[in-house]
């Protein structure tokens, strides 16, 4: 799993698959397709773990979380038939399902449910301690009382999403809305210094969760993968090797739960965004021509999996990302060079490697 976070966002890392002694501790980097051969090796192995059902405590690496993952990095390597045959394996353990409010999931009772694949866990009131899960005090809006306002979801996000589309109350805080906040007293969202006027609803942490803790102590588990991510990986995946009919069930699958959720989110007292529309509701898909079914399975992907740490890897798996990157930055004029795919070595890594590791070209 670390590797592959390293490897989509620096290319070439060292590889590190024993002990290392301090003497062993400055590697040169390895070329990228070796690290790929590695992660796909350790994820194979890695399948032999339990399955989700043969562990009694939450939170441990499953057969299926390294199912889900080996599928996903075949399907960035463009090995479709063994992405399917991953993915197929969790879809048929039976261990997973779609749980009917898309809200529920990013709510703690949500934490480790049967959509769960891999989450990281956290935890509070540690004794003399603290895990400093600060992931929800980055992301709450820069209001009194709340967060820092980071990773803030855009407009052109917001606009991706079809009319009606219940799924986009639980991504966006909009300014305006209205939460509890004690027994007595409410929280109006501003959205204070929020460069796009929106922030993450997935990052909401009820007061009740927040009382008397401190900014570190704010526990909410990290959804690292889930299941409905999972079905629309293996839905593009199908698709590629002209199965349509097969990626169109999993792809529909997703769109009924959202189609299912309720419009009012129980966590709020009200929203000032208006979910009415005319039509029907996120109908489903039907059409069988490989490139339009590609689009529809992309534009899932991105609002089902919003602001969840996902979309720079999607982007770049999927050959989009220079021309989604410099439409979004056209007002600025903003050009992304083949270079800037990947992102600079730390110099701090680069010095305390004595100079071994080397910086990414252009950089």
């Amino acid at each position: 799993m670390c590797f592959y976070q390293l490897v989509t966002e620096f290319g070439d890392v060292p590889l590190v698959n024993k002990f290392l002694y301090t003497a062993e501790l400055n590697l040169k980097r390895a070329p990228a397709d070796s690290v790929w051969k590695q992660i796909e090796s350790d994820l194979k192995e890695a399948t032999n773990l339990p399955a989700k059902s043969g562990w009694s405590e939450p939170g441990r690496a499953t057969s299926g979380a390294a199912w889900s993952l080996l599928g996903k990095v075949y399907l960035t390597k463009k090995k479709y038939e063994q992405a399917n045959h991953a993915f197929y394996q969790v879809v048929n353990s039976n261990q997973y399902s779609l749980v009917g409010d898309f809200g529920f999931i990013f709510r703690h009772d949500g934490e480790n449910c049967d959509k769960s694949i891999f989450e990281m866990q956290t935890k509070n009131h540690i004794e003399n301690g603290s895990l400093n899960t600060l992931a929800a005090a980055f992301r709450l809006p820069r209001d009194d009382g709340q967060g820092w306002g980071f990773d803030c979801p855009t407009k052109d996000l917001l606009n991706e999403f079809e009319k009606g589309d219940p799924r986009i109350i639980y991504t966006f805080m909009f300014p305006g809305d209205v939460f509890p906040y004690d027994g007595t007293n409410t929280y109006t969202v501003e959205n204070t210094s929020s460069p796009t006027g929106y922030n993450s609803r997935k990052d909401w942490l009820p007061m009740s969760e927040r009382a008397d803790l401190n900014l570190g102590d704010w526990a909410m588990n990290y959804r690292y993968m889930r299941y409905a991510e999972v079905l629309l990986l293996y839905a593009e995946s199908l698709n590629e090797v002209n199965k349509p009919d097969s990626a169109l069930l999993l792809l529909n699958n997703v769109r009924a739960r959202a189609r299912n959720t309720p419009t009012a989110d129980p966590q709020r007292i009200s929203c000032i965004y208006d979910l009415s529309h005319s039509g029907p509701l996120l109908p489903d898909v039907t059409t069988i021509d490989q490139s339009q079914l590609r689009q529809a399975i992309w534009h899932e992907q991105r609002v089902e999996l919003a602001i969840e740490g996902h979309r720079r890897n999607m982007l770049l798996r999927t050959g989009q990302f220079k021309v989604r990157m410099e439409t979004a930055k056209a007002y600025a004029g903003v050009t992304v060079a083949p270079y800037e795919w990947l992102l600079p070595i730390p110099q701090q890594e680069i010095e305390l490697s004595n100079n071994v590791l080397i910086q990414n070209p252009g950089y």
